[in-house]
């Protein structure tokens, strides 16, 4: 029984249309504000674009197909993720005692009367984005695992909506990597031959510039702080100083690390550079007042 909800509403109006636009529920449900939007992009869009242009560099396809590569992927991994989302803020939160509202009573409404509709559509377009992935790299090895590793999302996006506990959190690692890490493997060396070094940086990279930090942060939830987490974010306030202290000691370690590699290139810490600038600017627009949405789990 649902006793004490809390609301989470990020746009003023929801428009039913998004249950079926594709990253429009992100935009409307999820984030709700430009500058949200502008933050999605640092933290996800860069960062996965990036790296899988280093590995594209050295795998000799053309940028055209790497641009569509990119997008399609990009196409399907949200759209597992946004049905993810529609799953978690419509059917996962009748099961709640305390759960977030997100959408609108019109809203819930015309999602529990077309149901069926909604996923059919979801599906139909995350489908799409794979038969074209497929036939336009001749169903390589490389883009077969990629459709496997897709798929791995969703699979992983379903044990974690259903795990309704505060230790699911222990499956988020793996639940965020799983949309970064896709991007890259249709780029990586030779995946018959195993990965090579440079690979296993990139890799390394990736997931430090953003799905770490996410991790870590996971575990500092308001209902659910673990106790090893409260010592460097006691609060929710504390995530954003925690934000600028985690880039400000990475990006000068990593320096001195990759500076120490036959790998390494000055460039490659550019989206630590961005992000690092990102959160210190987000720190000092928050002293003076909190932006909509902001902190809004």
């Amino acid at each position: 029984m649902n006793e004490t909800p809390r609301y989470r509403y990020a746009s003023d109006k929801i428009e039913n249309a998004v249950f079926y636009l594709p990253f429009a529920y992100l935009y409307r449900v999820r984030l709700g504000t430009p500058a949200k939007l502008l933050s999605w992009m640092l933290l996800y869009i860069f960062p996965t674009l990036f790296f899988s242009a280093c590995l594209w560099e050295k795998s000799g396809t053309n940028m055209t197909l790497f641009l569509a590569d990119y997008f399609l992927i990009l196409i399907a991994v949200f759209g597992i993720y946004e049905s993810g989302y529609i799953f978690n803020d419509t059917l996962s939160i009748r099961g709640e005692r305390n759960p977030s509202i997100r959408l609108y009573p019109d809203n819930l409404q015309y999602f529990y009367m077309h149901l069926p509709h909604v996923f059919v559509v979801r599906g139909a377009v995350v489908l799409a984005a794979l038969i074209g992935l497929c036939i336009i790299n001749n169903n390589s090895t490389a883009i077969v695992i990629t459709v496997g590793a897709v798929v791995a999302v969703a699979i992983l996006f379903a044990l974690y909506n259903n795990w309704r506990s505060a230790y699911n959190a222990f499956l988020y690692p793996f639940l965020v990597f799983s949309r970064y890490i896709v991007f890259l493997i249709p780029f990586f060396s030779s995946i018959e031959n195993g990965f090579n070094d440079f690979d296993m940086l990139v890799v390394a990279l990736l997931f430090l510039c953003f799905p770490l930090l996410n991790a870590i942060e996971r575990f500092s939830m308001p209902r659910k702080r673990f106790a090893f987490i409260k010592r460097i974010i006691p609060e929710e306030e504390s995530k954003t100083l925690f934000r600028v202290y985690y880039y400000g000691i990475l990006l000068p370690v990593l320096f001195v690390v990759l500076y120490s590699t036959s790998s390494f290139a000055a460039n490659m810490l550019c989206p630590f550079v961005l992000l690092a600038w990102h959160r210190i600017v987000v720190f000092a627009v928050t002293l003076r007042y909190t932006p909509k949405n902001y902190l809004q789990g």
